[in-house]
């Protein structure tokens, strides 16, 4: 299996300070998923092009473009598993993702191309994707799509993610299937989001 970790984003709300360089208790969100994923993948790549995320176990890949999540998603292609019978597995690096919600995301097949998203908690917002190798050729076709789109549009870098991906997909019918992580899973868009998701853990 192949992981990929996308930490590309500026972190404006941050102060360009890494959000995958959070603390969630003890450790950082980027270590946190180094904990919970890494033991269960052969090719384990963090795309980032930020050095301050350089140095961890995983295998550094520089996207070439990063205009939006599904053009850095693109810019992945030739990382995808080509294994037969293998999937990719393509999760954000500044998520919180519980144990359960992580073995969810492992035992997904692929098939069809499966979204992991919040239920439309707090907004939508996609956590994470899980493809076999199958499904490399569809996916590339909705996450061109996605990005051909989002170029002529001149859309916003946060208008074009995984869930724009999710409804691509819906336009041009291509099977995909949608899990809800509903049980703590969470990413943090702001300051003030990550400062009351500690307090409500007593961190």
């Amino acid at each position: 299996m192949t992981l990929l970790i996308l930490a590309a984003g500026t972190s404006k709300p941050f102060g360009e300070f890494p959000k995958q360089l959070l603390d969630v208790g003890g450790e950082t969100l980027l270590d946190r998923q180094y904990r919970q994923f890494s033991s269960r993948f052969h090719e384990k790549y963090l795309v980032t092009h930020r050095e301050e995320l350089n140095g961890t176990s995983f295998t550094p890949f520089s996207p070439p473009s990063r205009r939006w999540k599904c053009d850095t998603l693109l810019s992945t292609a030739r990382l995808w598993s080509s294994t037969p019978g293998d999937k990719t597995i393509v999760i954000h690096g500044d998520v919180y993702f519980t144990d359960a919600s992580v073995e969810k995301i492992i035992s997904c097949t692929g098939e069809p191309i499966t979204f992991f998203w919040n239920g439309g908690i707090e907004g939508t917002e996609a956590y994470a994707l899980c493809f076999s190798v199958k499904q490399n050729g569809f996916l590339n076709s909705g996450v061109s799509h996605a990005v051909k789109e989002a170029e002529r549009n001149n859309s916003p870098p946060h208008d074009c993610g995984l869930m724009k991906l999710m409804g691509i997909c819906e336009i041009l019918k291509i099977q995909h299937d949608k899990v809800a992580l509903t049980d703590g899973t969470r990413d943090f868009d702001h300051p003030h989001k990550h400062a009351a998701w500690r307090k409500t853990m007593g961190l």
